[in-house]
Parts: C-alpha cells; structure tokens; sequence
C-alpha cells in the first residue's frame, strides 16, 4: 500500500511538472503597428518600412540612399526629360526623345518619359505605352514635342529635377 501511494505521488508530480513544460512552449503574436509608409516634400519622396535599422548605403551629394528590406527596389526618377532613365540629363536624351517622335512606325515604351501602358491602344502600346508620349494621355503629337522640349530646356539651364551629365 506504501508503495502504490509513491507511485501514485510520483505520477501526479510528473504529470504536474509536464503540465507546467507544456504551458511554457507558448509564443506569444508581436506586431509592430505604425511606422513605415511615405513622406514627400517639394521634389522629393521617401518610402520605407519599420522594423530594421539602416542596413545599406547612405550617402550624401546628390544622394544615394540604400537601406534594409527594400534596398534592391527601384528608384523613382523624377526627371521626367531624362528619356534613357540613366540618371543624368545629357545630350543623348534629346536625341532619343526626337528619334521616337518621329520614329515609324511608333515606338513602345516604357521610357524615361513615359512608363504607363495605354489600354485599348494594339499591342505593344496597349502595355507599354508609347515611347514619346511626354504627356502621358495616350497619343503622341506637338503637345508631347512642345512639352518635352521646353521642359528639357529648363532642366538643363535650372536644373531642379534632373542631374546634369
């Protein structure tokens, strides 16, 4: 009889002792809930999410800015007469902007100056878009060429949007 009250003590202990184990192997749900998202101001728009520190290359003159999460995404271009989407406002944009004007028959974009397709339009512009359509309204004609000259023009004498080069 003193041997089955032991036991029976024993089991109940290991069976409380495993109860308390199995409590334990709970993990709790976190979220952090704010943060990230988008800020602009004047020419500029900053998008980030919340959660790392800065992870990649920050910069200074004429801004280079890399981080965590989203370090490989592409950049936003604002100058929108920079027509080969290298990052400078030269010569060569001119050239190609020209060449796509007059180009027959059109030529598909996406370009520096136009990345949004044209539904309804026959293929390739229906999801590409055309090349010189600088004013983004689906056709191409002496709107876009006034637009996009006299932009280009600015630009290279006040450069506000684009990096000379």
């Amino acid at each position: 009889m003193r041997n089955a009250k032991t036991v029976l003590i024993a089991l109940l202990a290991v069976a409380a002792s495993t109860t308390g184990a199995l409590a334990q192997l709970t993990i709790p749900w976190y979220t952090i809930d704010g943060g990230g998202g988008t800020s602009t101001g004047g020419n500029f728009t900053l998008s980030g999410t919340i959660g790392q520190p800065d992870a990649g290359v920050l910069s200074g003159g004429n801004f280079i800015l890399s981080g965590g999460f989203w370090a490989g995404a592409v950049a936003v271009n604002n100058c929108f007469v920079d027509f080969n989407a290298d990052g400078f406002l030269n010569q060569e944009d001119l050239g190609g902007f020209l060449t796509a004007f007059l180009a027959e028959p059109p030529l598909a974009g996406p370009s520096g100056t136009n990345f949004a397709p044209c539904p309804g339009e026959p293929a390739p512009y229906d999801t590409a878009g055309y090349a010189a359509d600088y004013n983004r309204d689906c056709s191409f004609n002496q709107e876009d060429l006034g637009g996009y000259i006299t932009e280009y023009f600015f630009e290279t004498e006040n450069p506000t949007n684009c990096i000379p080069g």
